[in-house]
């Protein structure tokens, strides 16, 4: 499976390299813009999905991360709040099948929670933390 994937991200880096979108006729280049939409959506299904094995599993512990989240941030490079939200995605895609299968090849964006119509009430409760901080010692 990894040879796989490497061998796939190297044509994507081959074809970006020798990428001249300046030539590119204007629904040509939107079309582009679909399929690398799509690409991006399977890779991203692919490293919510191991990130969240990497939860489960407790890896991440071993380089003293204060959470998996933490872990996806520094390994990715994006922000822990990204990571998080990744990670959420990932576990209640645990419950969705049709979606998790909607998610994994790339024809649906990330889950997002349904929207009210109703106007939005201010919530005074302090946001829900992705990670816990180590218990205070005295």
């Amino acid at each position: 499976m990894f040879e796989q994937v490497r061998s796939a991200i190297a044509i994507l880096e081959r074809v970006a390299r020798g990428l001249d979108a300046a030539s590119l006729a204007g629904p040509d280049a939107a079309e582009l813009v679909e399929v690398a939409t799509r690409g991006e959506r399977v890779c991203g299904a692919m490293k919510a999905l191991a990130a969240r094995q990497v939860e489960r599993s407790g890896v991440w512990k071993a380089g003293a991360h204060r959470s998996a989240a933490h872990w996806v941030a520094e390994t990715t490079g994006e922000t822990v709040g990204a990571a998080c939200r990744s990670l959420e995605t990932a576990r209640a895609l645990d419950e969705l099948p049709a979606t998790a299968e909607a998610f994994r090849s790339g024809s649906s964006p990330r889950p997002k929670p349904p929207r009210s119509r109703t106007r939005p009430v201010p919530i005074r409760a302090p946001r829900r933390r992705c990670w816990r901080p180590p218990p205070r010692r005295a």
